[in-house]
């Protein structure tokens, strides 16, 4: 898990998409035939129909015809691929995607691309700013890309299942039933605070803290801990150095799972109820 507080300013992300694949092919069937067998035509010795012959149909042109609606089929198929030629393979890698978008911005700092499931963008994002901190770079692009959502992938999370029967996937709700998958692209450009004002540029939002953890030994890819998640969030805040109670508005994970949903909300639930003073004014949950 991974979180990361920011606050407004005043002065107001491997996962990603390959292209490239070889035409799919497709075995064409042969048309029926009047031959003799031989033993050039194995296929044809060991032929037999269960039909009497005279209730068997007619040689006709209807094999041809589904033949070339087949072609045609396989021929539509493998328009949709692009063609292999030397860059394919290189599509084909996500660690190339960052290396590329270095080359055509000529940046000159580190490149690579993090693949931490739902994490990989904010993931992305810490590694950007412990570059900036070690004064490693001056300004580093970081964000998260999603554009696989291939049959396979619907597939996949079908079958395990997780997707939402309905068309509304409903976060935190008891009629949650999974979660809806969608394509995007999202990257910030990340500088140090004192470089910016320096340089006079527009700041959207000021990072004051992260924090990172790991469930550690539990009960299956499927059950996330709630504990690791609180962790995340009390490294967050200690790393802001701010008072969990100042927090105003939180943006949460919300698959609309029901193993994750409940463990999310557990895990906010222990932090923001652990030793609050009496009559604090904070929401009693």
């Amino acid at each position: 898990m991974l979180t990361v507080v920011s606050s407004s300013s005043s002065s107001s992300s491997p996962s990603g998409s390959f292209s490239g694949g070889g035409s799919p092919t497709g075995s064409s069937s042969s048309s029926s035939s009047s031959k003799t067998p031989n033993s050039e035509d194995s296929s044809e010795l060991f032929s037999f129909s269960s039909e009497p012959p005279e209730t068997q149909p007619p040689k006709t042109g209807c094999n041809l015809a589904y033949k070339l609606k087949k072609i045609k089929i396989i021929e539509k198929i493998k328009k949709a691929y692009v063609r292999w030629e030397e860059n394919s393979f290189p599509g084909l890698l996500g660690n190339v995607i960052a290396g590329r978008i270095a080359n055509r911005l000529n940046l000159g700092g580190t490149n690579c691309t993090v693949d931490a499931a739902c994490a990989s963008s904010l993931s992305a994002m810490k590694m950007a700013i412990s570059d900036l901190l070690e004064y490693r770079a001056d300004m580093m692009i970081a964000g998260g890309v999603d554009a696989d959502n291939s049959p396979l992938m619907y597939m996949c999370f079908s079958k395990t299942p997780a997707f939402t029967k309905g068309q509304n996937p409903r976060p935190f709700d008891e009629n949650s039933g999974g979660v809806m998958i969608g394509e995007g692209m999202g990257m910030v450009v990340l500088k140090r605070l004192e470089d910016a004002e320096r340089d006079g540029d527009r700041i959207y939002a000021i990072v004051k803290g992260i924090g990172t953890s790991s469930d550690g030994k539990f009960k299956s890819i499927y059950a996330p801990r709630s504990g690791g998640q609180a962790k995340a969030l009390r490294k967050a805040y200690a790393d802001a150095d701010i008072d969990r109670l100042s927090i105003g508005l939180l943006e949460a994970h919300g698959t609309g799972t029901a193993a994750g949903d409940a463990a999310e909300f557990d895990g906010l639930k222990e932090v923001f109820t652990e030793d609050i003073p009496e009559n604090s004014g904070y929401p009693d949950f």
